[in-house]
């Protein structure tokens, strides 16, 4: 059975902003995180450019997402936890609303 969460974050324009995703406690599940346009993922240093759809694992080691936003609105996030191979049974869904100024 999923839980569904909501919660807001604040943010400026161009600059990044951390969704709080909690690290999945159970191994073999990631965050997939679904963006609207003029949202996108601030990538891994060594990773290669977002686009509009990322996973956030169990083997990141970190607890949030960046992401940024280049105007000022507002703007729906969908985080879904879920197994890799069933993406349509999560776990957990968090819908963020971003407020960017």
């Amino acid at each position: 059975m999923s839980t569904h969460e909501r919660i807001t974050v604040h943010g400026e324009a161009g600059t990044p902003v951390a969704l709080p995703l909690p690290l999945p406690v159970v191994a073999g599940y990631q965050w997939r995180v679904t963006l609207p346009p003029g949202v996108r993922l601030v990538p891994e240093p060594d990773a290669d450019a977002a686009t509009g759809t990322g996973t956030l694992g169990d083997d990141i080691g970190s607890d949030h997402q960046l992401v940024v936003a280049d105007a000022t609105g507002e703007y729906g996030i969908v985080a879904e936890l879920a197994r890799p191979w069933e993406p349509d049974r999560p776990v957990r869904t968090i819908r963020c609303t971003l407020r960017v100024e």
